[in-house]
């Protein structure tokens, strides 16, 4: 079952990382990559738990699980 809070949560803490790693002066992609990293993978359990009720957000959270692995190999 889909958990609205949760989803909520996720995307309100993605944005918020987000935000703040937009503020900060981050030199280093990988790093910026490590701070998002945590918010990314929860929006990514929400919209596969979205995907169950709305086809097109599991196909966005393939698409960010792709992203995620290339992130991963380039920043390991």
């Amino acid at each position: 079952m889909v958990n609205d809070k949760e989803i909520t949560k996720a995307f309100t803490g993605f944005q918020s990382a987000v935000r703040r790693a937009a503020s900060a002066k981050v030199a280093d992609p990988c790093a910026l990559w490590k701070k998002l990293k945590g918010p990314f993978e929860a929006v990514i359990r929400s919209l596969q738990a979205l995907g169950t009720l709305i086809p097109v957000a599991k196909r966005a959270a393939d698409a960010m699980e792709k992203v995620r692995e290339i992130l991963n190999v380039l920043c390991p």
